[in-house]
């Protein structure tokens, strides 16, 4: 199957942060329906000129079970791992981790099939890279993505327990153009906030800025209605907005970039 979505031209934009102790980003790379039949897919990663220091596939709907991950190297060797494991959204993926200096990838192969018995629908594969990185500052851009279905007409991204009181979102679409019908947003507290677009979003494009009553609110969840659509194709969400911490100097404890407001009740 022909990868649907093209692998990142730079492994260090749209990075999602795991753990900071851990050191660690993760960027996608690409994602596949997979059928309720063996296959292997290819994810090319050739424009790709970042050092990976692994690499960690999973899924975001359904279940699969992983036979094997194929990985090729910039200098033509092959590393073959055959885990034989299940999949399941919320579980951990399957990791596999190469030298602390991280190596270049040429392309991985991946074999798998969804569960038939586990799974209404086929499962969504993501691949994604693993790069190092300082544990001094984080990023001052937060970002986290979910991949959907267009036919099922919605999607839910839910902020990692990391992310710090938000000031707005953006949506940023990905793999076609979408329409948006309306955003509602979820606060910590219980509160929720319905914002109606009714708008075609260009592929690659972003919504506007959704701004929150608040100075600063934290987020439960952000759920997106779309036109729901005849086509299997799938689209990617992004959501996008700006962390309100920095790390002190002196302390190197995080603080809150705006001391002149205090924080929302969310």
């Amino acid at each position: 199957m022909k990868a649907i979505l093209a692998a990142c031209c730079a492994i260090t934009s749209t990075l999602s942060v795991t753990t900071p102790a851990a050191s660690q980003t993760n960027a996608l790379i690409g994602e596949e329906i997979a059928n309720f039949t063996r296959e292997t897919d290819t994810f090319n990663l050739e424009n790709n000129a970042g050092l990976l220091a692994g690499l960690q596939l999973g899924v975001e709907r359904g279940t699969i079970r992983l036979y094997s991950l194929s990985v090729t190297f910039g200098n033509g060797r092959v590393r073959t791992v055959e885990p034989d494991r299940l999949l399941r959204p919320g579980a951990p993926p399957f990791k596999l981790s190469f030298s602390d200096k991280g190596r270049r990838i040429a392309s991985v192969a991946a074999t798998y099939r969804t569960l038939r018995r586990e799974s209404k629908k086929r499962a969504i594969v993501s691949l994604r890279g693993i790069t190092q990185t300082s544990n001094t500052y984080r990023p001052s851009q937060y970002s986290n993505a979910v991949t959907i279905d267009l036919r099922e007409g919605r999607a839910a991204i839910r902020p990692s327990q990391e992310s710090q009181p938000l000031r707005f979102l953006q949506i940023e679409v990905g793999r076609r153009d979408v329409f948006v019908q309306h955003i509602t947003v979820t606060f910590a507290n219980g509160d929720v906030k319905r914002f109606d677009l009714n708008r075609w979003v260009d592929e690659g494009k972003r919504t506007p800025r959704l701004r929150f009553d608040a100075p600063a609110r934290r987020v439960r969840q952000v759920a997106i209605a779309t036109r729901p659509s005849q086509s299997r194709d799938i689209s990617r969400f992004t959501l996008h907005t700006q962390r309100l911490e920095r790390p002190d100097r002196d302390t190197g404890r995080f603080a809150s970039n705006d001391r002149r407001a205090p924080l929302g009740d969310g």
